[in-house]
Order: C-alpha cells, then structure tokens, then sequence
C-alpha cells in the first residue's frame, strides 16, 4: 500500500472511530467523512480505500434495495 493509501485509510479509520454510527454511500464518504478531516481523493481511491479497511473488518458494506451500496462501522457483533 502507497503511502497516500495509509493516509486515507487511517483517516477513514478516524472518522469511523469518531462517529462509529455514521453510514454513507461511498459519494457521501468523500463528500462528508474525508472533507471533514480535511482529506480530498478521488472516486477511485475512496472506493479502493474502502476495500482495504472491509479486508480488516473495519467497515462494512451494505447493499440496500435502491442499489446504493452503504458503508459504516463493522460492529464486533457482526463476527
């Protein structure tokens, strides 16, 4: 993982920490979560970043019936 990747992982990381109820479609994340910690990226990178922290079981993702897919904490109940 590069290092801008670390960087916007851990600050996903935070903002999750911060606000373990928030859910949010991957627009919503760049737009709400990343620009409140002050962190810009691209569609991409948020969607690939998002991968990395669902492969450690930090976020999970939800598909409603609309299709939007939803992202939020993982809870430890979930295991």
């Amino acid at each position: 993982m590069d290092e801008r990747m670390a960087a916007l992982s851990d600050s996903l990381r935070r903002y999750i920490g911060a606000h373990p109820l928030a859910a949010d479609s991957e627009t919503g994340v760049r737009q709400w979560w990343l620009r409140c910690l002050g962190f810009e990226a691209s569609p991409g990178e948020v969607r690939a970043a998002l991968d990395v922290l669902i492969g450690d079981g930090v976020v999970r993702r939800q598909k409603l019936s609309s299709g939007v897919e939803v992202y939020s904490a993982r809870r430890a109940t979930e295991d």
